[in-house]
């Protein structure tokens, strides 16, 4: 049984690294996705034995990782999102970059799936220390009621529980300042990767002072960041609103999720894709229904007025 550094860089010199050469010729783009894969490897897997901050990681990947392929446990589906998917693998795969097709990407993910699935990551984890910052312990430490509410839901034997809410002053963001209030529901075409609240986003944030329910299609489609997710959430979370998508309602001190959950969209069809989805009340719970109806009214209005112009 090889150790955890060797697994990962088994994987990273003879698969990441050979699939990732056919499409960019400059050897310092590859070396900087490497780079982040394999810190994000080792600082997941070196937790994989505690369960209570795996399970919480892995929860705003879940609605994704459950659609990927080949078959797999769902932890190493989840572990292949959070750490190659949610990568810097992400940026040479969007806009303004490209260089990397959508058709492409379950290629590395396959093969990704198809690696860790064959190794005992329990054991393997033994054999490596959790780094003093490790990145996602430190959204356990920076982001607690984010985590809390998230952690809450990854151990609900119930899809909707509620917990005691954790008290916080609220955040603010200077991004904010300026922003102008927007209901507008939309996807900017840049990389999921992008650490920086964007004016659009920003808008968003800001409508939820208006009453507006803070809502998205699903985690990824907000962004493939980890630490801007959990930074999303926290301040929604504080200013006592919620998070709202086809999957899963949260706030601090509730959280539903969809009893089956739905596919995130597709960039190309997202549009259409989220206007069907808000007619599929199945598996959602009354509250997380209503909240749902009350969105789509939203969502109408802003693809109707599209429609005119």
């Amino acid at each position: 049984m090889k150790d955890t550094i060797s697994c990962v860089d088994e994987y990273i010199q003879n698969i990441l690294t050979p699939q990732l050469t056919p499409f960019l010729e400059d050897t310092s783009d590859i070396e900087t996705i490497v780079h982040d894969v394999h810190l994000r490897l080792v600082d997941a897997i070196s937790l994989w034995n505690e369960q209570e901050v795996r399970d919480t990681l892995f929860l705003p990947v879940t609605e994704e990782a459950m659609y990927y392929k080949p078959y797999a446990p769902i932890e190493i589906r989840c572990l292949v999102v959070l750490c190659i998917r949610n990568s810097l693998l992400e940026t040479y795969a969007s806009y303004p970059q490209d260089v990397i097709e959508d058709k492409h990407i379950p290629l590395f993910t396959g093969e990704a799936i198809q690696y860790f699935r064959n190794m005992d990551l329990g054991v393997a984890s033994h054999h490596l220390l959790v780094r003093e910052n490790n990145q996602f312990l430190l959204l356990k430490q920076n982001y607690p009621v984010a985590w809390n509410a998230l952690h809450h839901l990854a151990f609900s034997k119930k899809r909707q529980t509620k917990f005691p809410p954790v008290e916080k002053e609220e955040l603010m963001l200077e991004e904010l300042e300026n922003a102008e209030e927007s209901t507008e529901i939309g996807k900017e075409v840049t990389s999921g990767m992008d650490a920086t609240i964007s004016p659009i986003l920003a808008s968003q944030l800001k409508s939820i002072e208006q009453g507006v329910p803070f809502f998205v299609d699903s985690f990824k489609y907000l962004t493939r960041h980890p630490e801007k997710l959990f930074l999303v959430l926290e301040f929604l979370l504080r200013k006592r609103s919620m998070f709202v998508s086809f999957n899963y309602l949260i706030a601090n001190g509730e959280a539903h999720q969809r009893t089956t959950l739905q596919q995130p969209a597709f960039s190309q069809q997202a549009e259409e894709q989220i206007r069907e989805k808000f007619f599929n009340h199945q598996g959602l719970s009354k509250r997380h229904q209503k909240i749902l109806q009350f969105v789509s009214t939203y969502f109408q209005k802003t693809f109707r007025k599209k429609q005119r112009t």
